[in-house]
């Protein structure tokens, strides 16, 4: 039976979560806290629930319209300063030639296909993108990862979901699917017994996997 891979991207493929930080402290002004800190704390959070949680914990006068505002700020700065992680493309390579591959994020359909596309991860997804924006159904939430295996003809015991925040976690766990949690300071602080640092190590790690499926 096929084997699948959902990757997540935010975090997980693209080092974007530091930009987002650095967007919300453009936005609103310093925090109390680092934007490291902001960074780990809303790591796969939706973003209109970042900025309720903001204006309760920080007491940030929250501007009308702040979605599309904070959306522009980080756009300018995914156009000069968004990278990959290092090995993503030589995994993906690897992966994708023997596995169905496919992205599910929180983030909307024009953020996936402008952002694939402005990296280079678009020659590995293709239209193989998938939203919450359009399931409506947002991470921790399974339904993302499920419509996703679906797409690919794969069933939910046969998938395995990289990701980097405790929501996507949450949400592979609660599709029944495998989750392998990406975190390139070192071992994760999320509660999963497979992690990984960096992307060199993925393509052995979800073969040996795969192998205890067969």
């Amino acid at each position: 039976m096929t084997i699948g891979i959902i990757f997540d991207m935010d975090g997980t493929l693209l080092d974007s979560e530091k930009l987002c930080a650095k967007a919300f402290v453009q936005l609103l002004g310093p925090f109390p806290v680092s934007e490291t800190e902001l960074a780990k704390r809303y790591r796969g959070v939706k973003v209109s629930d970042i900025f309720t949680d903001m204006a309760s914990r920080y007491g940030k006068d929250i501007p009308d319209q702040v979605v599309p505002l904070y959306r522009e700020i980080l756009n300018s700065l995914y156009e000069t300063e968004l990278e990959v992680f290092p090995g993503v493309f030589e995994a993906l390579e690897t992966l994708s030639s023997d596995y169905p591959i496919c992205l599910a994020s929180n983030a909307p359909t024009e953020k996936l296909e402008r952002l694939t596309k402005l990296t280079g991860l678009d020659r590995f997804f293709a239209d193989r993108l998938f939203s919450a924006y359009d399931v409506r159904a947002w991470k921790p939430e399974p339904q993302l990862f499920l419509t996703a295996a679906e797409s690919m003809r794969v069933t939910p015991d046969r998938c395995f979901v990289i990701e980097d925040s405790e929501p996507g976690l949450i949400a592979a766990q609660a599709a029944g699917m495998f989750p392998l949690v990406f975190d390139p300071s070192g071992p994760t602080s999320l509660d999963c017994p497979h992690d990984f640092d960096h992307y060199d190590s993925l393509p052995d790690r979800i073969s040996r996997l795969a192998a205890l499926m067969s």
